[in-house]
């Protein structure tokens, strides 16, 4: 089940929601969150954020094992996009996820931490045709115990491409 209820405030949008739910894997769920957006016409800005309640979560590589009987994690983004032009168009994002009453559990969960900053351009061919170019950071640190779970590795990348949509 989920709902949110928004307002415009002048310029700005902003919005409560609420889900709730079961997951074998996960148990009951309840997230909160809160959004806020505005625009001037050329600059877009954006904003969430959530917190999340597992009950009876259990391990997803060991299904039968319990690893917390309540877990708490939240996360967030903001974001700028600016359009230039018909042409151009440039985004800056920042991602969070805490991974709360999961990070010592040594599951795949951990893996809900991070701290990424991503910038992007975009060019329009045409309406349905761009060209992307994008440059992620990740800020966290890689893990001191290399064992496949959590934050490993830092995951930094840089991508270019073509989006192509009908």
């Amino acid at each position: 089940v989920f709902g949110r209820v928004g307002a415009q405030l002048g310029p700005v949008r902003t919005g409560v929601f609420a889900a709730g739910g079961h997951n074998a894997a996960v148990g009951d769920s309840r997230v909160i969150g809160l959004d806020v957006s505005g625009n001037n016409g050329q600059l877009f800005w954006f904003a969430q954020l959530l917190q999340t309640r597992w009950s009876r979560v259990m391990d997803p590589v060991t299904p039968t094992t319990q690893v917390a009987a309540d877990a708490t994690w939240h996360a967030g983004f903001a974001g700028l996009d600016y359009v230039y032009n018909d042409r151009w168009a440039y985004s800056l994002l920042y991602n969070y996820g805490d991974a709360g009453d999961l990070f010592d559990t040594a599951t795949d969960y951990r893996g809900i931490e991070m701290s990424s900053l991503t910038l992007a351009a975009s060019h329009y061919f045409m309406r349905n045709l761009k060209g992307v170019v994008e440059v992620n950071a990740d800020l966290l640190a890689a893990d001191s115990v290399r064992d496949g779970i959590g934050h490993d590795t830092r995951e930094g990348y840089v991508l270019m491409g073509f989006d192509l949509a009908f």
